[in-house]
């Protein structure tokens, strides 16, 4: 089911078509991405990971810096909005 509600989404983001500077984009990562046994926490800062290659963090991060936009990693939906919200951003 949710992987229906994830294409059906992606489908309408892009018959918008809507367009964003790289610097207004964020891209959110969950937690639940990051290897359990990682000493970093990185719902705090995701300069602090160690790019160890154990979870795919670090090529999200990657991808990040390569279009110039936002990355964090957040643990709930709640905070997700929060952090959009505040950082007054165009596209997520």
């Amino acid at each position: 089911m949710g992987r229906r509600i994830v294409k059906l989404l992606n489908l309408l983001t892009r018959a918008r078509r809507s367009r964003c500077k790289p610097e207004r984009l964020l891209l959110l990562l969950p937690a639940c991405l990051q290897y359990r046994g990682c000493p970093q926490k990185l719902t705090d800062a995701t300069a602090k990971c160690l790019r160890c290659g154990r979870c795919k963090i670090r090529d999200l991060l990657g991808l990040a810096e390569e279009h110039g936009c936002r990355c964090t990693v957040v643990p709930g939906g709640r905070l997700a909005l929060d952090i959009a919200k505040r950082d007054a951003v165009d596209a997520i």
